[in-house]
């Protein structure tokens, strides 16, 4: 068969960094996401704060035929880089929104999380997002029951300060057991005590610290960050390091002393 276009964007502009996922209740809808590079500021500059002229975004597109056409969903929304708030003026957005990462739950909604960065190259600010989508119908619509997408609300907001850590290369996983099983054979019903109650979603990033603690030796600044939801992405815990005691709260614990750099996490 001959290659679909997922994107159905002109030639001025490049995709890349593409993630589909489907739907495991319904294998005919799919959703892809991906990157977006212009050469000329247009449909990334769609709903920023502030003159910039933003050339990086992200994007999805949906299919509801088991990907033989896919429609456009859209950009994902770049908020305001709190770093850039002042007494007299209301700020400006980040400068660019990078590495989406996209999953589905049992109950037609997809998650998408991404970072967004100032500067795109090297960034100083950042933000890691999350906008959940229900795809329940023949479209997907944004779900406004989790609000994610801006600070401080965001999985994490480092736009408050030069020393702010940087966060990178989210990646997102959601726990699909059903919540009941009934065993065909014997009749035992099965409780998952997890996916009763909610639906676990699990988000991890790799971070690097920008300012190191108070220790001696080489400290390595590369650690991976970790937060979970219980609730279908309403709340989300405090992210915490999930690599040895990497930026622990006792300096002697803190960070890294080897050669070891951890980076692109995965779930």
């Amino acid at each position: 068969d001959d290659p679909v276009d997922i994107s159905n964007l002109d030639t001025q502009r490049n995709e890349s960094q593409p993630t589909i996922v489907v739907d495991p209740a319904d294998p005919l809808k799919l959703v892809a996401t991906y990157q977006i590079v212009e050469q000329n500021p247009n449909l990334c500059n769609v709903g920023v704060r502030g003159d910039e002229a933003i050339t990086r975004c992200v994007a999805y597109s949906y299919s509801s035929d088991g990907g033989a056409t896919w429609s456009s969903g859209g950009v994902l929304p770049i908020p305001r880089n709190p770093n850039t708030v002042t007494t007299t003026d209301p700020g400006r957005s980040f400068l660019g929104a990078v590495s989406p990462s996209v999953a589905f739950d049992r109950d037609h909604n997809f998650y998408v999380v991404y970072s967004v960065v100032t500067p795109v190259a090297n960034p100083t600010d950042n933000a890691i997002l999350l906008q959940k989508f229900d795809f329940s119908g023949f479209a997907p619509f944004e779900d406004f029951s989790v609000d994610h997408t801006s600070c401080p609300t965001a999985l994490y907001c480092g736009a408050g300060s030069a020393a702010d850590d940087v966060a990178r290369n989210p990646v997102i996983a959601l726990d699909t057991n059903p919540d009941v099983f009934t065993d065909p054979e014997t009749g035992v019903i099965f409780r998952d005590p997890y996916t009763e109650v909610g639906t676990p979603v699990y988000v991890a990033w790799d971070i690097v610290r920008q300012t190191p603690p108070n220790v001696g030796g080489g400290f390595n600044n590369n650690g991976i960050q970790f937060t979970a939801s219980a609730d279908g992405g309403v709340g989300f815990s405090a992210p915490f390091n999930v690599n040895d005691f990497a930026f622990g709260s006792f300096d002697s614990t803190a960070g890294f002393f080897g050669s070891d750099r951890n980076i692109f996490p995965k779930l």
